[in-house]
């Protein structure tokens, strides 16, 4: 195994990657009326990752599509979400065939969500890489960039992210992350948050206080009033929220040593054939 200073693990948050690429290539077949643009973009996605960062280690974390302990802890978890589009269904077994081919390791849990095996794996391996990047737009995996060599790195923009960037776009530290989002909740995941408290009143808050237990210690300091007393009211559904953005960190994760990445490009000529993508990747057979 390469040692600590010569580690570099790339996280990637697989199903976030195809789904933004399915939608930028909606209605995109091939030459036998199957719809491949999710994998098409999935496969110059993670292409331009491994160039651009060159890593000695990878993963690729995945949901399972099941219920999870958030929905036990909350049933309306995610309730707001449509359907899967029938061009998408049959790219998630492409996307596990790909994977395979491409031989890179993949972790998912019927209990849990990619976000938790993003966060076992960042946290259990922080003190052993030189570098961790996290390649998600999941605005929730903020709260795992807690350190130097931790990044986040939306994987269509490339930009990175460190602590302070995430403290210049939100206002406040990536571990009080939870916090924050348990006053503002998140409507994309139906968590419920608290009424009327905006993104700056919480960031504020949660910026004197630190965290929503001290919020409430502090209740008389809190303006202006009127958020005060929505605080107050929902304060529990401020802490139900709170533990649903939580992440678990504690997972059991593959050993560092099945995650050492290096190129088969052999594998991924096979896929492409297979399938009949190669008009889109050239340089490749």
């Amino acid at each position: 195994m390469l040692s600590g200073i010569n580690m570099k693990l790339v996280i990637i948050d697989g199903f976030s990657i195809l789904f933004r690429n399915f939608f930028a290539l909606k209605n995109f077949y091939n030459v036998d009326g199957l719809p491949v643009g999710g994998i098409v973009g999935f496969i110059k996605t993670i292409t331009k990752l491994i160039n651009k960062l060159e890593p000695t280690h990878m993963i690729i974390a995945l949901d399972s599509g099941q219920k999870t302990w958030r929905h036990k802890l909350y049933p309306s978890y995610k309730s707001n979400r449509q359907s899967t589009p029938e061009d998408l269904i049959p790219q998630f077994d492409l996307l596990f065939e790909l994977i395979e081919c491409i031989n890179i390791t993949s972790v998912k849990g019927s209990e849990c969500e990619a976000d938790d095996w993003i966060a076992s794996l960042t946290t259990q391996t922080i003190d052993i890489c030189q570098t961790i990047y996290i390649i998600s737009c999941d605005k929730d995996l903020m709260q795992l960039v807690t350190r130097k060599n931790v990044f986040m790195m939306d994987p269509f923009k490339l930009f990175l992210m460190q602590s302070e960037d995430i403290v210049n776009k939100v206002g406040v530290d990536p571990v009080q992350i939870p916090d924050l989002f348990g006053l503002v909740g998140d409507s994309s995941d139906c968590i419920p948050g608290v009424p009327t408290i905006g993104i700056k009143t919480a960031a504020k808050w949660v910026s004197d206080f630190g965290t929503l237990e001290n919020i409430l210690q502090n209740a008389s300091k809190l303006l202006p009033s009127a958020r005060r007393l929505q605080f107050i009211k929902y304060y529990d559904q401020a802490l139900l929220s709170r533990n649903l953005v939580r992440l678990v960190h504690d997972l059991q994760i593959p050993s560092i040593n099945n995650l050492i990445y290096s190129e088969h490009n052999n594998g991924l000529t096979k896929f492409i054939n297979k399938y009949k993508l190669n008009n889109h990747f050239r340089s490749y057979i």
